[in-house]
């Protein structure tokens, strides 16, 4: 599909949101990914990223650190009205129905598709049971404006940020832990080492919902 570049603005550190629009219809559920093809120094290169925007608003925005690899620095070079293509919209980090809430656990970038599940739901006034632990290092913390701005208009909705990587230990503290639907979104090596510690704990593993695609796999929050 094709996807024309509108504008990229700043957010934190050196993340910055990109902003395309569709040329075509395009429907998906917040909190899943699209891969993203760009021309680059030596032909197409591409890379899969959670998409940041809300479904409601009808564009398609990502959300990245930019790294200086070849990839980054050829999103960064684009602009407004170049096209680029967008591929197999997928994803299982979407807000599944529950009777209990959620606990979302987010590491740096990890939290672009919990923001964008949010927002959302923020968009067509559903209430948002969860719980968000958050770690990041980047000053000011991404999003924390807006997700601090949920927390007081959803108060079934909380966030805490820390500056240290969320462990095991503290998740197994939410009441009601065993029963309840976990997501995780970070870095590989993260989302892996919480998953296992939180299944030796005795959460199934059926209830453990991890963020594990190849955009994220390079990204170190």
């Amino acid at each position: 599909m094709d996807l024309i570049f509108r504008e990229k603005h700043h957010e934190t550190a050196n993340i910055w949101t990109f902003v395309f629009e569709p040329q075509e219809p395009l429907s998906w559920i917040a909190g899943q990914s699209i891969r993203l093809e760009i021309p680059g120094p030596y032909g197409q290169i591409e890379h899969r990223f959670s998409i940041s925007s809300a479904p409601s608003t009808r564009h398609i925005a990502i959300t990245t650190r930019l790294s200086g690899s070849d990839y980054k620095d050829s999103l960064d070079a684009l602009k407004p009205e170049d096209v680029v293509q967008g591929f197999y919209i997928k994803g299982d980090v979407v807000w599944w129905e529950s009777n209990l809430p959620h606990i979302l656990i987010a590491a740096g970038i990890g939290v672009v598709p919990f923001n964008a599940m949010l927002a959302e739901h923020l968009a067509q006034n559903k209430p948002m049971p969860a719980t968000l632990l958050y770690s990041s290092r980047d000053e000011p913390v991404l999003f924390k404006t807006g997700l601090e701005q949920i927390t007081k208009q959803h108060p079934e909705f909380s966030a805490s940020f820390f500056t240290e990587r969320v462990a095991a230990k503290q998740i197994l503290e939410q009441p009601d832990v065993k029963r309840r639907t976990i997501y995780i979104s970070g870095p590989s090596k993260m989302v892996s080492t919480l998953s296992t510690d939180l299944i030796a704990a005795g959460i199934p593993p059926a209830h453990i919902i991890q963020d594990l695609f190849t955009g994220r796999l390079s990204e170190d929050g």
